[in-house]
């Protein structure tokens, strides 16, 4: 009787055995019933950059609601995104007058930042000079306390600028654009 337990033990080792060798593959119901292999999604390179700021264009425009308007357009080499960059809040614009005078800040109220959209590789700014004119001079601008980030996900946190402002542009053409020496766009 020793040598039929003996003999059952290793029937049962081998029937064990085949479905460990073979796989019990046929045995289990797969949820994708397709003869179609399932796509996987490729993968984004990752550079390692953040994304740079290429160029920076001041431009009066015409606003009929807001005198002394004037927008800021800042483009990156690449496709950005963030949550914060659309947040007026986030913008610090200083003006240094070319005729003298005292600079012009959006920290000391003198500027308002009213409108920020970003498209792809640009973000514009549209500001105003709270109860003034747009002055010649030189226009800086800082992001403040903001991550931007590129589509590999890498990302910097301080960026600004500073640029000469450029002439006037009426962004709708209207009969006369009010903006002296404009041009219209």
């Amino acid at each position: 009787m020793g040598t039929r337990v003996y003999q059952v033990f290793f029937c049962v080792f081998m029937i064990v055995f085949a479905f460990v060798i073979t796989g019990c593959e046929s045995f289990v119901l797969s949820p994708n019933l397709s003869t179609e292999p399932t796509p996987t999604p490729s993968p984004v390179a990752v550079d390692g950059t953040c994304p740079d700021m290429v160029n920076t264009v001041v431009r009066e425009i015409y606003d009929a609601e807001r005198s002394g308007a004037f927008k800021v357009v800042v483009t990156f080499d690449e496709a950005i995104e963030s949550g914060c960059i659309e947040d007026p809040a986030k913008w610090v614009v200083e003006i240094r007058p070319s005729a003298g005078g005292e600079d012009l800040t959006t920290e000391d109220g003198d500027i308002e930042v009213y409108g920020v959209t970003v498209d792809g590789k640009k973000v514009t700014v549209l500001a105003q000079v709270v109860g003034g004119e747009v002055p010649d001079g030189r226009y800086t601008w800082t992001l403040k306390d903001c991550a931007v980030f590129d589509e590999s996900g890498n990302f910097c946190c301080r960026y600004s600028d500073s640029v000469c402002y450029a002439e006037p542009v009426c962004e709708e053409c209207v009969e006369e654009c009010p903006l002296g020496g404009g041009i219209c766009q």
